[in-house]
Order: C-alpha cells, then structure tokens, then sequence
C-alpha cells in the first residue's frame, strides 16, 4: 500500500511518470542487497523481515500496471492462467477474438518470464551456495536491480505515443530506434 501511495502522491502532485521512477528502483533494491548482505555477514543468516522493505517497488509497479495500458497486475495469477488456457483452446477451434489473443500473448509472455525467473534465480542461489556457503550474502538483487529500474524506465517509451517525449532527450531517441515511426 505504500508504494501505491507513494505513486499516486507523486503521480498527481507533479505528473510522475513510471520512468521517473526507474534510478529511484534501482537504488532501493541494490540498497536492499548490500543491506541484507551486511546483516548476513553479521548475523549468519538473512532477517526475513527484510524483505518488507521491497514492498514498496513493487506497490509502484503494480500502481503503473494498473493505471497503464494493461489494466490488470502482471503477476501470473489463477485469472492469466485460465486466460492462457481458455484462449489456447478458443485458437485450436477459431473462435478467438483478435482482442483475446492479445491478452493471451499477455499473459504467456508473463508466464514465461515469471517462470525464467524463477529458474534462473534458483540457479543463480544454487551455484552461489556451492561456491560461497551460507555465511555470505549472495547479491542476486544487485543483478536485477539495472533491469528492473531499466523496465520501470522502458514503460514509458513502450506505452505511450512518441509525441509525449521531448526531442532533448534519451527516451526519445531510444523510442525512435524501438517505435515504428506513425
């Protein structure tokens, strides 16, 4: 709720942006890390409680989902999957809508990187705890904290039409090497 709050605030008080957002991300994760990496050496183990603090970010990402163009959160929740199962069949036997493919590529494409994630972050600790032990603190958000701040950065070019960036500057020159041009 807090990063929901925190969106909106900044949102309507001064027209904040999901890309605005996106060093804001990136610091407070990689800040989450080192932290919990110092806790590790000092304590041992990891404090659960820590992972409180990411709350936050991923309130501001499901506040920019929701008030986007997906309108839905991005989590592969039990309503994705029936989507992806439901279109499927609709696909086999033709009756599909042009919009419903479009939330079934949604979907599937949620479904795929929620699964990559999962397995190349169980990986990732694996090998980790192979090589370091228990007694280290393993980094893996310093790893993901660039894509995510990049992502959070990415929404806006993806998302809304180029005539909303100034020519100044780097979103526009990134939205017009990825945009078709109108």
């Amino acid at each position: 709720m807090l990063g929901v709050f925190f969106f909106r605030v900044l949102d309507n008080r001064f027209d904040f942006q999901p890309r605005h957002f996106g060093l804001m991300v990136f610091f407070w994760v990689t800040g989450h890390d080192l932290v919990e990496a110092s806790l590790v050496s000092i304590q041992g183990q990891p404090n659960k409680w820590l992972a409180l603090s990411l709350a936050p970010v991923f309130g501001i990402q499901d506040a920019i989902m929701t008030k986007g163009g997906f309108g839905f959160l991005p989590w592969c929740t039990t309503g994705n999957m029936v989507t992806v199962a439901d279109v499927a069949v609709k696909q086999l036997l033709g009756t599909a809508t042009e919009q419903e493919v479009k939330k079934w590529t949604e979907s599937v494409v949620l479904l795929i990187f929620t699964i990559s994630g999962a397995i190349s972050g169980g990986v990732y600790a694996s090998w980790h705890f192979s090589i370091w032990g228990a007694g280290y603190g393993d980094f893996g958000l310093i790893l993901v904290a660039p894509v995510l701040g990049s992502l959070f950065w990415m929404h806006d070019i993806i998302t809304k039409p180029r005539a909303s960036f100034s020519s100044r500057r780097v979103s526009t020159w990134v939205a017009d090497r990825l945009l078709p041009v109108d």
